[in-house]
């Protein structure tokens, strides 16, 4: 074959080469690269960044991170402004850095200020306000979800004063018969900035050199389809809005939050997954400029413009008689638009049913008789609604949500599963478990198939029978 080349394989070449390569049970190192790279500290948390990350680790939505970081500023004072777009300080502010790194207790880190350059200090990548910084310890009296905003930021804040991550990559060449494969190994030797966000290293030797002989352990033949790009969570869409310059950091979240609240998007777990309202709209407004990132981009930049140059009171009257022309033309050109309805009986699509037919079983709900597409809106977003709230309270005082294999605590980790002993348990159920009751469990099959009644309850983390009834009918 030669050496490797970029193209694809018909099914009919891969599985070719896939029944050859039984005959071969050892190949050869033939090159062994070694590279060495590090990564940088992130820079200091935005709005943006924050509400980003908040999202990906806790599930936290733009708005609510936006609550937190605000209840920090104002309220206990132990963060800068949070409604910033800046990731950057002051060359003035070197001198806080130190003094809230000793507040800190790290003083440790205190030589570093004055080592790190315009990564961290650099008056030109400054906004109205510089990047949010812890400013003093954290009271006792946060609560839990206020102490996971502070941490994020009290992290980022320590992660830029620490050394790079480094580690090597080792890019190997492996022959093994006429058929060559390329593979790549990382090694961790600096954690650096990474030891703050306790990651798992890699510290093991390459045991490889070139010309070693490896053995084969198996081989395997996978046929895969490539993915569509994956929905929005509320982080990834904040990281696109920023892209695009729609909205500032003080208002995203809001927008987001609208589009919910009128039913444009519905939360699936993290997943924002957009209504049949929400395509008709867009269907509506196809070729408006309404609708034009860019449009709203150069708002947001002309707006920008008469902060900057001061152009003072005729500058926002020349915007606001620009808006309003061009708003009257849309009106006009929307309303002369003939609008398509589709009629209210239209039919629910087999997605909406699925998933409103797992809300109904894990919330304990009935299905509405109606199939309709407006009807199963409506459950859906009630649904929604309810699984977000929780089904109700845990023994512990937390409350208890269902997530895709059962029903569970998130404050002290209980949880029931989905089935128990062949039996697939309902809402009401799960949640008389989790309140610390005795529940009685009809048609239970034993290991050996046979079905039993029993008594269960849960200790120590786990169901289990307290007491076996005898079947009715016996």
């Amino acid at each position: 074959m030669g050496r490797p080349s970029p193209f694809a394989l018909t099914e009919e070449e891969a599985r070719r080469i896939f029944d050859d390569l039984r005959r071969y049970q050892k190949g050869v190192v033939e090159t062994l690269k070694r590279e060495l790279k590090k990564v940088p500290p992130p820079s200091l948390h935005s709005l943006t960044t924050l509400q980003r990350e908040a999202n990906r680790l806790f599930g936290f939505s733009a708005q609510k991170t936006l609550e937190l970081a605000q209840r920090l500023y104002e309220k206990h004072k132990v963060v800068s402004y949070p409604r910033t777009e800046s990731r950057h300080l002051a060359e003035a502010n070197r001198p806080l850095a130190v003094k809230v790194l000793k507040l800190l207790g790290r003083e440790d880190l205190v030589p570093e200020v004055a080592r790190v350059g315009k990564r961290v200090f650099d008056d030109s990548k400054l906004t109205d306000h510089h990047a949010i910084i812890p400013l003093a310890p954290p009271p006792e009296g946060l609560s839990p979800e206020e102490r996971k905003i502070y941490e994020l930021i009290k992290r980022r804040f320590l992660a830029v004063f620490y050394p790079p991550y480094r580690y090597e990559v080792w890019k190997i060449l492996t022959r093994v018969g006429p058929y060559y494969f390329y593979s790549k190994l990382r090694r961790d030797l600096e954690p650096g900035w990474k030891a703050l966000y306790s990651e798992e290293f890699k510290t093991e030797e390459v045991p490889l050199k070139e010309g070693d002989e490896v053995k084969k352990v198996d081989q395997k033949l996978e046929k895969r389809r490539t993915q569509p790009p994956p929905r929005y969570t509320e982080g990834s869409l904040l990281k696109e809005m920023e892209r695009l310059g729609l909205g500032t950091p003080a208002t995203r979240a809001q927008i987001i939050e609208t589009l919910k609240k009128r039913g444009y998007a519905l939360l699936k777990g993290k997943t924002l997954v957009p209504t049949q309202k929400a395509f008709a709209l867009i269907s509506f407004l196809e070729g408006s400029k309404v609708v034009s990132p860019e449009m709203t981009s150069e708002w947001e930049r002309r707006l920008e413009e008469i902060h900057l140059k001061d152009l003072k009171k005729r500058g926002y009257e020349r915007f606001l008689e620009a808006i309003k022309t061009f708003t009257g033309e849309e009106v006009k050109r929307l309303k002369e638009k003939e609008v398509s309805r589709e009629p209210s009986e239209r039919p629910a699509t087999p997605k909406m049913l699925k998933l409103a037919s797992e809300l109904a079983r894990k919330l304990g709900l009935k299905l509405p008789k109606e199939k309709t597409f407006e009807r199963i809106k409506e459950f859906l977003e009630e649904a929604l609604r309810r699984e977000k709230e929780g089904l109700g309270t845990c023994r512990c005082g937390g409350r208890v949500v269902p997530f895709s294999k059962g029903w569970r605590c998130p404050s002290c980790g209980l949880i029931v599963w989905e089935t128990f002993s062949g039996k697939r348990l309902t809402a009401k159920q799960a949640l008389a478990l989790l309140e610390g009751k005795t529940v009685l469990l009809r048609g239970l099959r034993s290991k050996k198939g046979k079905k039993f009644d029993a008594k269960v309850r849960l200790e120590d983390g786990r169901l289990k029978v307290v007491e076996f009834v005898e079947r009715k009918g016996r």
